[in-house]
């Protein structure tokens, strides 16, 4: 990524990442498939930067005591947050469903899978937009998909007290 794409501080990028390169864009949807396949592009961040801003790259966590986190130096912690960072692949080969392409991506909309009500994903690259897999951009599908159940949530719950009403209207009329 090159460091023009965050000027105005970072401003720049998020806008791009969230408004710019989306599924609703031409332009994002010409490079929803690139990175996907080939994962987008490098964000040019040294440790340097991280120190310099006050971060710590830590030891492995090795225990809980307390609970707080134990290093494998024996440090213990005494933080309120912690950042797990695991990497950048994912591995969704524990559903055990009919929902994947052939390259073991989702098939989803927005992250809901029409051919399995009731079954969502968020977080991965490129959900809704570039900034789909980001902490700071995951917000927006989350609170769609959390919308999306809701919804099929009420309308299971009304169908449940149709059906129920109808057979206890029935039961009353042949009694």
């Amino acid at each position: 990524m090159p460091p023009a794409a965050y000027g105005f501080d970072g401003r720049l990028f998020w806008f791009l990442a969230n408004k710019v390169l989306t599924v609703g864009t031409p332009f994002g949807r010409k490079a929803r498939g690139p990175i996907l396949s080939r994962g987008g592009p490098l964000i040019n961040l040294k440790r340097q930067d991280v120190i310099r801003g006050g971060g710590e790259a830590a030891p492995r966590v090795t225990s809980v005591v307390g609970g707080r986190p134990q290093l494998e130096d024996g440090r213990c912690l005494d933080i309120s947050n912690v950042i797990w960072c695991t990497g950048f692949g994912h591995d969704l080969t524990w559903i055990r469903l009919l929902v994947f392409d052939g390259d073991g991506i989702p098939n989803h909309e927005r992250g809901v899978v029409a051919s399995e009500p009731g079954l969502y994903f968020v977080g991965l690259p490129f959900l809704t937009k570039f900034a789909s897999a980001f902490v700071g951009g995951v917000g927006e599908d989350a609170a769609a998909i959390v919308e999306h159940a809701a919804v099929r949530l009420k309308n299971m719950m009304r169908s449940a007290w149709r059906r129920c009403h109808r057979r206890a209207r029935s039961s009353a009329f042949t009694s």
